[in-house]
Parts: structure tokens; sequence; C-alpha cells
């Protein structure tokens, strides 16, 4: 059960339960090592925004059963792309959507389909971006993909 869906509880116990859901759910897709910071900037002058953001989006939002993890990570990305403000939560959400478990392709083809929704300029940045992470992660990779990199490597 989603720890909204509980009215009986008080307002301070739902919020600490949607705080440790969101705390929980980072962990899973970044990483208990890969957890990215906060923007700075939002960090220091709104951080009760900062709380209340982590908390519906990570704490409730992700968790719900009706879609996946992989689909809504997809769907994050391509929403990030066609907006085109913030590179570095694209490829926040990219090393994300790898650690759960998508493939670098279906990355790369969602980013490809939003040049028709977002444009060229918009695709170009997300795709430095996928690079990026891409380069820092070797999640998402094939098993013909970890093969040819160990071989390199050797």
């Amino acid at each position: 059960m989603s720890p909204v869906e509980r009215p009986d509880d008080n307002p301070e116990e739902l919020e600490k339960d949607l705080d440790q859901a969101a705390l929980d759910f980072r962990q899973t897709y970044y990483g208990p090592d890969n957890d990215p910071v906060p923007p700075a900037a939002m960090a220091e002058l709104a951080p009760e925004v900062m709380r209340l953001v982590d908390s519906v989006i990570y704490g409730e939002i992700y968790n719900r059963p009706a879609v996946d993890l992989k689909t809504r990570s997809l769907c994050t990305i391509s929403a990030l792309v066609v907006l085109g403000h913030s590179p570095q939560m694209i490829k926040r959400h990219i090393s994300g959507a790898l650690h759960v478990g998508v493939t670098r392709e279906e990355i790369s083809e969602i980013i490809a389909q939003m040049v028709f929704y977002g444009g060229m300029p918009a695709a170009v940045n997300a795709f430095r971006m996928a690079k990026e992470a891409f380069d820092e992660s070797p999640d998402g990779l094939t098993s013909g993909e970890v093969q040819a990199r160990q071989s390199a490597s050797a």
C-alpha cells in the first residue's frame, strides 16, 4: 500500500513515511553509492521545496504500482529531453535508468524519438548527456558489450 493511501495516519507520520520511501527509492534507483545531490541553489534557498519534491516524486509517484520503474524512467527522460532545461537532470535520470535495467539502446531510441517533439538542439544535448552517463557507468550494457569492454581492457 502506498504511504499516501493511509488517511488515518497523522501528518507527521505520513511525512516520515514519504521521506523514508523517497530515501529507499533513491537507493534503488541510483544505487547506494551514487545518490546525486540536489541542485545547490535550490537546496540552499528552498530546502523545504526540495524535500517536498523528493517526497512526492520519489516517495509517492515512482512507487505507484500501475507503471513499472523502467517505463517511468523512460517517461522522465523523455519529458526532460523535450523540456531541454536541465542537461544535468537528464544525465542523472539516465544514470538512474541504467541502474534499474533500462538499456543504452532503449535510452538512445527514446532520445532519438524526442527529436520530433523537442527539436534537434534538445536531442543533441540529451545525447551528449547520455554519452557522459554511458561512459561513467557499466550499467545498461548488453552481454556482448560487456565482453567487448573486457577484451579491450585485457
